[in-house]
């Protein structure tokens, strides 16, 4: 019974000072994403992070990102629809505090050109569908006599 006891507290401590020690290795870089004239935080700009891996996610609905970094240099690149994509670098440091940085995108003063949207008929698809309508009225009215 002692020797499963121990065996047990054993495996908890070894876990607990394996955790903490991986813990120490990275750290949180956070941070935000607005407007950089209107402060206005943008929700679903892509921001990628590019070191030993490239990891990509898109901000939230206030404009805020988090990656679990391990010490090492990174490239931030920070994309978003009609705005100038950002580009950084960012040192993380082994054992260092948590990182935020807000970043602001400048509008893209580019005009679109115009967009042509183009469809096809499918007559085939619009007959059988006019089939089906059709018997699905009869059975309606079938129902509803009764």
């Amino acid at each position: 019974m002692n020797r499963i006891l121990l065996s047990g507290i054993l495996s908890v401590l070894m876990t607990l000072l394996l955790t903490t020690a991986r813990g120490q290795n990275s750290i949180q870089f956070s941070g935000q994403v607005k407007d950089s004239v209107s402060g206005a935080s943008i929700a679903g700009a892509t921001v990628k992070i590019e070191g030993n891996a490239t990891r990509s996610i898109q901000t939230d609905s206030l404009g805020r990102f988090a990656f679990q970094l391990p010490a090492g240099n990174y490239t931030l690149s920070v994309s978003y629809i009609n705005y100038l994509n950002h580009s950084s670098k960012v040192a993380v440091k082994a054992g260092g505090d948590e990182m935020f940085r807000e970043i602001g995108l400048l509008k893209d003063n580019k005009v679109m050109e115009g967009v042509v949207v183009s469809g096809r008929r499918n007559r085939e698809s619009e007959t059988v569908l006019n089939q089906e309508r059709k018997a699905s009225t009869i059975v309606v009215q079938k129902i509803g006599a009764q």
